[in-house]
Formats: C-alpha cells, structure tokens, sequence
C-alpha cells in the first residue's frame, strides 16, 4: 500500500474504529476544496513493467448529499487522471460498507517510473465525510479498465457497541445484515420508555453505520435495540453531558 500524505485542513486520519473496515484507522476526506480533502501516495512506484494496475480499498460515506462524489486519481508521471469516480445514490448509499476493486489498463494510460493514487472528495461540507480503508495497489496483467463497487455482505445477523460510548451528544451504532430484511432500531431510556428511533425501513445486505442524536436527551443510561427480521439485541450506552 505504502505511506501517504495528508493533502490539507479537509482531510484527517480517523482512529475511532466505527467507520474503518479492518482494526480502528482509516482516512476520512471530506468538503469540496480541491487538494484539501485529498489524500495522496507519499512516494512513487515504478510501474513500467506491468500491463494492467489494480487499486482496491473499501469506504463507508457518512452525510454525503445526493450527486456528492469522490474520485480515485492515478498520477501518470505529468499529470493527475481520475480513473473511477462514485457519486452518492448512483454508486453507493450512507452508512454502508462497500468493498472497490479499479483496474487501470496501459493501453488508456501512461505507466511511468514514479505513479502515485490519489483519492479526492467533492463534499459540500466538513460533515460529509469519506472513509477510505485497506487500499491496496498492484501491478498485474490484463486489458480493460474497470471500476466494481460491491456491497460487503456479512455472514450473520450482529449489531455492534456504540462508539464512542460515553458519548455527547452524537454516537454511531454499526449493524450487519446477511441478507436484506426490514430494521427496526430503537433508542430506551431505563424506564423502557421509547426515546428515539434510529433506524425503520427496509435494508439491504451488507455493513451498515447509523448515528443517534442524543442531543435533547439528558444525561443518563440508554439502550438501543435492534430488530431485523428474526433477529434482535440490545445494548447499553452512557450518554454524558
């Protein structure tokens, strides 16, 4: 994968778990200034021997409006070119995990002795975030240039603990889905009283992050408790103000 850079003041280094696909860190890119919520290779990589490059990774977006969109750019030893783009309700939806594999062929693009990938996000705000994962980039042999986006489908039904947890006033909640089911997720207070739903509706399969707003509730104990098909659970959460 090697080592990247952080283009400015829109992109950050997210250590928080929820929204990182594998251990707790992932690169969070977020508004529409340019450079600034980008994030880049830090050194370059020699491809000139290779016929067909791939670029995988996996992403969750949070808050993107509809027709928000990042790009995936590959430096071609002059100039930056963006080889696959994803734009929000077209590519992908919030709160789902999806898993990317982009194949760049030599015969659309120059294979030079110093390519970089970059990734860069058109937000309309710095709380429309992209959180990019597990990048891997590798030279291989083949002829076409694709862009696959798959939703990443669990083996079984499992919700996750909040995070963070305490929290103030905003906290995510992760659930998976092995196969697409009506949800029904729900905030109690300890009186068992119903204070919020967070989820209703129909979801398809895959990895999904929903957030609760806590912010006019007080201070105190909750649970939250999932049903999704036959499955249920519950968990409790601090909310600390």
């Amino acid at each position: 994968m090697g080592s990247y850079t952080d283009g400015g003041a829109d992109m950050s280094r997210y250590t928080g778990g929820t929204y990182a696909y594998q251990g707790s860190a992932a690169a969070d890119i977020q508004d529409n200034s340019g450079v600034a919520s980008s994030f880049y290779h830090t050194g370059s990589y020699n491809v000139t021997g290779y016929t067909e490059l791939e670029v995988e990774f996996y992403f969750v977006a949070i808050s993107m409006e509809s027709g928000e969109d990042f790009w995936v750019q590959y430096y071609n030893g002059s100039a930056w070119q963006t080889v696959a783009s994803f734009a929000r309700g077209i590519d992908f939806n919030n709160g789902t995990f999806y898993h990317v594999i982009v194949t760049i062929s030599r015969s659309n693009y120059n294979f030079p002795t110093n390519a970089k990938l970059r990734f860069l996000c058109d937000a309309s705000g710095d709380a429309d975030d992209v959180y990019i994962d597990a990048i891997e980039f590798r030279g291989m042999s083949g002829t076409s240039q694709v862009a696959k986006v798959t939703p990443i489908i669990p083996q079984e039904f499992s919700i996750s603990q909040n995070y963070p947890n305490p929290f103030n006033p905003v906290t995510s909640i992760n659930f998976n889905l092995p196969k697409a089911c009506q949800v029904d997720l729900s905030v109690f207070n300890i009186l068992g009283q119903k204070v919020a739903t967070v989820a209703d509706g129909q979801f398809e399969a895959g990895m999904h992050t929903v957030q609760w707003n806590a912010e006019q509730c007080a201070s105190g104990i909750y649970f939250y408790k999932i049903q999704a098909g036959e499955f249920t659970d519950s968990r409790k959460m601090l909310l600390l103000k």
